[in-house]
């Protein structure tokens, strides 16, 4: 009986320990998954903001609030962004890396495809470098050409449209005029 009592402990036992083991491993993972996806997107955003020349102040305040970093980690961020920044060379691994990590989750790819425009606009419009940079990244994330400038479009704003035009009314109209037009403009954008 005792014989019997000890095997059914020590079942017990590794039954609780491969219980135990595999949930380590299983949080194991998940860190590790978070710790690659975090390195990558440190390292693409430093590398984007570097694409079209020094890195400023506006670049590095604008990844801080589209990534909210948790302030125990920004030390650690911060070293991962500053050896990064050094060259805006290298993306692509990074870039791909991020699109294992995301595959089959369109939603998260064009998040991140729309939080890296985001900070290429932080410091003026999108030039040539920051253009060839996204849309790299994006054939990395498998999103091809039209859907990238479909995405891109709704993000960036013309830079200045004609208040008339928008309107639809000449710039000659009168002040009623205009209160008229906006309305019509209000109850078809917003019927509510």
């Amino acid at each position: 009986m005792a014989r019997l009592i000890g095997e059914w402990f020590t079942g017990l036992g590794r039954k609780l320990s491969n219980r135990y083991m595999g949930h380590l491993a299983e949080r194991a993972s998940r860190n590790a998954h978070r710790q690659s996806y975090s390195v990558a997107t440190i390292v693409l955003a430093a590398k984007l903001a570097k694409a079209d020349g020094p890195v400023t102040r506006t670049e590095i305040d604008s990844f801080k609030s589209i990534f909210k970093i948790p302030p125990d980690e920004m030390a650690d961020v911060a070293r991962i962004w500053t050896a990064a920044k050094r060259d805006a060379r290298g993306y692509e691994a990074y870039a791909h890396r991020l699109a294992i990590l995301f595959a089959g989750d369109r939603s998260l790819q064009e998040n991140m495809l729309t939080a890296l425009i985001h900070l290429a606009m932080a410091d003026g419009p999108i030039n040539d470098a920051e253009t060839r940079f996204l849309e790299r990244v994006a054939m990395a994330f498998t999103i091809d050409r039209p859907s990238f400038a479909n995405l891109r479009a709704k993000i960036e704003k013309p830079i200045q449209e004609d208040p008339y035009a928008v309107l639809g009314i000449s710039p000659h109209a009168s002040d009623e005029d205009i209160k008229r037009a906006w309305r019509r403009l209000v109850r078809v954008y917003h019927p509510d």
